[in-house]
Protein backbone atom coordinates (compact mmCIF):
# COMPACT_ATOMS: atom_id res chain seq x y z
CA UNK A 1 0.00 0.00 0.00
CA UNK A 2 1.42 3.38 -1.13
CA UNK A 3 0.71 4.70 2.83
CA UNK A 4 3.04 2.60 4.14
CA UNK A 5 5.96 2.82 1.39
CA UNK A 6 5.39 6.72 2.26
CA UNK A 7 6.16 5.90 6.07
CA UNK A 8 8.93 4.26 4.84
CA UNK A 9 10.66 6.96 3.24
CA UNK A 10 9.71 9.37 5.60
CA UNK A 11 11.17 7.46 8.14
CA UNK A 12 14.68 6.84 5.97
CA UNK A 13 14.51 10.74 5.38
CA UNK A 14 14.47 11.16 9.00
CA UNK A 15 11.57 13.34 8.83
CA UNK A 16 8.69 13.81 10.95
CA UNK A 17 4.67 13.45 10.54
CA UNK A 18 4.29 17.53 11.41
CA UNK A 19 7.11 18.42 9.21
CA UNK A 20 5.88 16.44 6.20
CA UNK A 21 2.44 17.36 6.84
CA UNK A 22 3.79 21.10 7.11
CA UNK A 23 5.26 20.73 3.76
CA UNK A 24 2.40 19.24 2.32
CA UNK A 25 0.01 22.19 4.03
CA UNK A 26 -2.42 19.69 5.30
CA UNK A 27 -2.97 18.60 9.00
CA UNK A 28 -0.95 15.88 10.83
CA UNK A 29 -4.39 13.65 11.44
CA UNK A 30 -5.26 14.28 7.61
CA UNK A 31 -1.10 12.61 6.79
CA UNK A 32 -1.51 10.44 9.42
CA UNK A 33 -4.52 8.99 7.21
CA UNK A 34 -2.56 9.14 4.33
CA UNK A 35 -0.08 7.32 5.68
CA UNK A 36 -2.57 4.15 7.31
CA UNK A 37 -4.10 4.12 3.89
CA UNK A 38 -7.46 5.39 4.93
CA UNK A 39 -7.11 8.71 2.70
CA UNK A 40 -5.70 8.31 -0.74
CA UNK A 41 -3.01 11.35 -0.96
CA UNK A 42 -4.61 14.05 -4.09
CA UNK A 43 -2.60 14.35 -6.91
CA UNK A 44 -0.95 17.66 -5.61
CA UNK A 45 0.02 15.48 -2.56
CA UNK A 46 1.55 12.96 -4.42
CA UNK A 47 3.81 15.51 -6.62
CA UNK A 48 4.74 17.54 -3.15
CA UNK A 49 5.78 14.46 -1.59
CA UNK A 50 7.66 13.50 -4.08
CA UNK A 51 9.77 16.15 -4.14
CA UNK A 52 9.81 15.85 -0.26
CA UNK A 53 11.03 12.87 0.15
CA UNK A 54 13.79 12.98 -2.90
CA UNK A 55 12.02 10.42 -5.29
CA UNK A 56 10.17 10.18 -8.35
CA UNK A 57 6.10 10.65 -8.74
CA UNK A 58 6.81 7.36 -10.94
CA UNK A 59 8.56 5.31 -7.80
CA UNK A 60 6.20 6.95 -5.63
CA UNK A 61 3.46 5.71 -7.27
CA UNK A 62 4.86 1.97 -8.45
CA UNK A 63 5.79 2.33 -4.44
CA UNK A 64 9.47 1.85 -5.77
CA UNK A 65 12.73 1.91 -3.58
CA UNK A 66 15.19 4.63 -4.53
CA UNK A 67 17.95 2.58 -5.53
CA UNK A 68 21.39 3.76 -3.19
CA UNK A 69 24.24 5.61 -5.26
CA UNK A 70 26.46 4.25 -3.89
CA UNK A 71 25.72 0.80 -4.58
CA UNK A 72 27.26 -0.31 -7.73
CA UNK A 73 24.29 -1.96 -10.68
CA UNK A 74 25.13 -5.28 -11.53
CA UNK A 75 24.06 -7.20 -15.05
CA UNK A 76 23.40 -10.56 -15.81
CA UNK A 77 23.14 -10.30 -19.03
CA UNK A 78 26.56 -12.38 -20.00
CA UNK A 79 24.80 -15.04 -17.93
CA UNK A 80 21.80 -16.38 -20.60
Amino acid sequence: MIGSFIKKQRQKNKFSQEYISNKLGISRTTYIEIEKDVREPKASEIKKLAHILNISVEALLNEEMPLDPHIEAVSYTHLT
